[in-house]
């Protein structure tokens, strides 16, 4: 043979040849082979025959595999709060280097923030108050009809409309309209590397893009 180099697939190649004729029961040498090629084709039939490495042994009864997800949980409640405290740190250290810098708070960036999360919200709040408002009255004069109390209909809906389920409901929706949109700008700017250019021209992203929302 002429050839005078190899590489991985043509040692993968050999060795998987030289397997078959071994399970027919053939005799098969390899002769000829630089030593480069020995120590090549030496290493891919070990990687070939090696046994695949099983995973972590379980733990050997219910109790202990119960306090490994327990300890597993911890863990996880552990670095969620190490990130919300370094996420609060940031933004309080942001804030401070912009107030110790003479450059203060613009007011621009913070009513511009309250704008698109509350009164940007107010369609969807006042909708969801509705909605929720016509079923409370029609299930209410439902149940109520057995009493004769029907009269009572409109003091329901609007005591509790006004004192419980529209508070929870304007901050369930502000949070999570807010929550998301925020989510989904500081991630794209994070993806279009507008975040490292804020870092390169000299300001705090934390202070620029958290402090404010």
């Amino acid at each position: 043979s002429k050839i005078e180099k190899i590489d991985t697939a043509g040692a993968w190649l050999i060795d998987r040849l030289v397997s078959v004729f071994e399970k027919k029961n053939v005799e098969v040498r390899l002769q000829g082979q630089s030593d480069v090629a020995s120590i090549l084709l030496e290493a891919v039939s070990e990687a070939v025959r090696r046994e695949p490495e099983s995973g972590p042994a379980r733990p050997p009864n219910i109790v202990m595999r119960a306090l490994e997800a327990v300890g597993r949980r911890v863990y996880e409640m552990r670095d969620d709060f190490l990130a919300s405290m370094n996420i609060l740190g940031a933004t309080i250290r942001g804030a401070q280097m912009k107030l110790d810098r003479g450059h203060g708070v613009n007011p621009a960036a913070i009513f511009n923030q309250i704008d698109r999360m509350g009164v940007g919200a107010i369609p969807v709040v006042v909708l969801m108050s509705a909605i929720v408002g016509a079923i409370v009255a029609q299930q209410g004069a439902y149940q109520l009809s057995y009493f004769g109390a029907d009269i009572f209909v409109v003091d329901l809906v609007g005591v509790l409309i006004l004192r419980e389920l529209g508070v929870l409901m304007t901050a369930i929706m502000i949070a999570g309209r807010s929550g998301s949109a925020i989510t989904a700008e500081i991630g794209s700017m994070k993806m279009r590397e507008e975040v490292d250019a804020l870092k390169v021209i000299g300001l705090n992203p934390i202070g620029v893009l958290v402090f404010p929302r």
